[in-house]
């Protein structure tokens, strides 16, 4: 009787653990890489972070509050919300404020199949006014992306992002790619290393690698950190970020 109950809650504990192991939080931060996973249905969660950014020997951002709202509607869709509150300097100018909040949705496409990856559409567009009159918008600046989602053998996985993002004062698109390769170094520890950048009509393009690291508390509580840097003269020279993310 003694060794059943043993099994018993040996086979609990085993089943316990493959449950956190499936339902571990997946988040779009901290890589520039969006997933393809949504919120489960009824779940809400907050992804948050702080980044510095040098642009060039006198100018730079720093993003004090980056907030990505999300709630599970359904198994298709996923609701979301973006605030941010930004500081840049460019010089001797200094601003600061919030930026216009963006709405959107992100909504699953196709499951993984085989060499076919899992496909979900992200849309987003950010409102013209803001709390703040310094980050207003001329235009409702919509964007949207593909995420795509293949799992590889050993706890390894490959995305990547194909989208488009209009500039807010005179709407001209900006194609934007990532591509990210992700690993697990424990069950809690991961890595990831990436390449990513825009294509802007009017601008130059802009190339940077950025790695980074996430370690999950709970399977409901994640931290994380991130570097990156450019790979143009166009590009920004560096940047750091790290937070924190939370699912209810």
């Amino acid at each position: 009787m003694i060794k059943k109950h043993f099994y018993l809650i040996l086979f609990n504990c085993f089943l316990q653990a493959q449950e956190s192991a499936e339902t571990a939080i997946n988040t779009d931060r901290p890589d520039q890489t969006e997933t393809a996973f949504l919120v489960p249905k009824g779940k809400f969660q907050m992804e948050n972070g702080f980044s510095y950014t040098k642009h060039s020997s006198k100018s730079y951002s720093i993003n004090f509050v980056e907030n990505l709202w999300k709630y599970g509607f359904s198994e298709q869709i996923e609701f979301r919300m973006i605030t941010q509150l930004t500081k840049e300097k460019d010089g001797v100018q200094e601003i600061s404020g919030f930026r216009p909040i963006a709405f959107g949705a992100k909504i699953k496409l196709i499951d993984e199949n085989g060499l076919f990856p899992k496909i979900s559409l992200i849309a987003h567009a950010h409102l013209i006014k803001s709390v703040s009159k310094t980050f207003h918008n001329e235009k409702w600046a919509p964007e949207f992306r593909f995420t795509f989602l293949h799992k590889l053998a050993n706890n390894q996985t490959l995305s990547y992002n194909l989208g488009t993002e209009w500039d807010a004062k005179e709407l001209f698109p900006i194609y934007i790619y990532t591509v990210s390769y992700g690993f697990s170094i424990t069950d809690t520890l991961g890595m990831y290393v990436e390449i990513f950048g825009d294509l802007p009509k009017k601008e130059s393009a802009q190339h940077l690698f950025d790695s980074g690291f996430t370690y999950l508390i709970s399977p409901n509580f994640m931290l994380d950190c991130s570097v990156g840097f450019g790979l143009n003269s166009s590009a920004p020279k560096y940047y750091w970020s790290t937070g924190f993310s939370f699912r209810l």
